[in-house]
């Protein structure tokens, strides 16, 4: 984004010299408007978009995945759920690093 004032300079320097008169503040403001009309643009690269349909994504998926959590449950009372310390903290450092991300 370019910021150029220079149009503003001149035009105080003609109100300073008396060769304008200053603009009512209704004519101001639409010219306002105008500039900040024309000049407010914004493109984001194809790798921002990316990430914000990813953590768009992200935050629509279900906190809970109920499917996961019956079968779970199901081996839990048959007694036949084991799960090994290594896949948990596995699991912990794969969760703590996409918060981290997010």
């Amino acid at each position: 984004m370019k910021i150029d004032d220079s149009h503003l300079i001149e035009g105080y320097r003609q109100i300073a010299h008396g060769q304008v008169q200053r603009p009512d503040k209704e004519a101001k403001e639409s010219a306002l408007q105008q500039t900040r009309t024309a000049a407010d643009d914004v493109n984001l690269s194809s790798r921002a978009r990316q990430y914000q349909k990813m953590k768009k994504t992200a935050m629509e998926a279900p906190d809970i995945r109920s499917d996961k959590v019956e079968d779970i449950r199901a081996r839990i009372e048959a007694g036949t759920y084991n799960v090994r310390g290594e896949q948990v903290a596995s699991g912990i450092v794969k969760e703590s690093v996409v918060d981290t991300l997010l």
